[in-house]
């Protein structure tokens, strides 16, 4: 699923959320409606800028299956529930969780990848996706970079968790419609060391996933938080889960920000790794396999047609799969009518 500008749908694309417009009783849209001409203006008339779209798996197999992932989203749920009452989280069931991650994306591993990641309908679920998401993208770094199950298994459990400090901060501060005070932002940050407090309090003894969870937002030339480590300093599996992280965060839609485009995500990746912030070869990992052009990415081609990219060989970068406006599936890297990106839109 992708979220998508109203005023750019072009017909065809498949609601999944239920859209409500001026009042309680006022459904726009439910999940599986069909955009045609009249829909989209009626989304328009009452207002509505963005809408969560089906995205076409008619490539292959994905990585996650769409269920599991709603239901590791819930498991999640009630384990933060939990946790925010005692400030202590139930290791044995982050454990499953993540160990179905792995399991899962070990399972589906090949040269066509195809991710599939949880969307948050609203602000209260954002926390819970964004755990599961970055644990899926983090598993996903850490195959093409060849870590050993065990490694992949104990960094997966420390990004479903890298955020469990933010129980400690105030929802009203966490969910702010605005730009933040600087006393706000300096209790943000100390979301690093308290999810390492919880993480100590609940019996977890692992440095690597201790440090996972408590230097996810260091910066490799220094300028991240709270110790403000350099390069090697910084866990390795910190610097994995800082380029999760930040993906998933900007592609994702918040109370403060509108969601960007899977193509400007990777795009600031690629700066901020050119800029000395993130581990290069952490990010060229995570770019060989979701590509240029992640799933989602609207494209031009050269004969004019708009396509959205469903699928992605791994470390083939410019070359995604995608479906044409007639339904077609089209991998670029292997088709005979020379097709080529014109442009993106973003």
């Amino acid at each position: 699923m992708i979220w998508k500008r109203v005023k750019d749908l072009v017909g065809g694309e498949i609601i999944s959320e239920k859209v409500m417009g001026v009042g309680e009783h006022d459904v726009v849209a439910t999940p599986g409606s069909v955009v045609d001409k009249d829909l989209k203006d009626k989304l328009l008339k009452r207002g509505i800028e963005w809408v969560l779209i089906d995205i076409p798996r008619k490539t292959g197999k994905p990585l996650m299956d769409e269920k599991a992932l709603e239901e590791m989203k819930e498991k999640m749920k009630n384990i933060f529930d939990e946790a925010i009452k005692t400030l202590i989280v139930d290791v044995e069931g982050l454990k499953e969780i993540s160990d179905q991650i792995v399991d899962e994306v070990l399972t589906n591993w090949g040269m066509k990848v195809l991710p599939l990641l949880l969307m948050a309908k609203s602000e209260d679920e954002y926390t819970y996706t964004h755990e599961v998401n970055v644990g899926v993208l983090s598993s996903m770094i850490a195959m093409q970079l060849g870590l050993s199950k065990d490694a992949i298994s104990k960094l997966t459990f420390s990004a479903i968790i890298h955020d469990i400090g933010k129980l400690k901060v105030p929802k009203e501060i966490l969910h702010a419609p605005r730009n933040l005070s600087e006393k706000e932002f300096e209790l943000v940050k100390l979301h690093t060391i308290f999810g390492r407090q919880i993480c100590e309090s609940s019996g977890i003894k692992d440095e690597d996933i201790l440090s996972g969870v408590e230097s996810h937002h260091e910066k490799m030339d220094g300028s991240g938080y709270l110790r403000g480590l350099t390069g090697n300093n910084i866990n390795f599996f910190a610097r994995i889960i800082a380029v999760a992280d930040i993906f998933d965060a900007l592609a994702s839609k918040r109370v403060y920000k509108d969601p960007w485009s899977p193509y400007r995500a990777v795009t600031e990746l690629v700066t901020l790794s050119t800029l000395g912030k993130l581990d290069r070869k952490v990010v060229n990992a995570f770019i060989s396999v979701v590509g240029i052009y992640p799933v989602g990415t609207v494209l031009i081609l050269s004969n004019g047609s708009r396509a959205v990219v469903v699928g992605n060989k791994r470390k083939v970068l410019t070359r995604p799969i995608v479906e044409m406006e007639d339904g077609l599936i089209v991998d670029l890297s292997e088709n005979k009518k020379n097709l080529n990106i014109l442009k993106v839109i973003d």
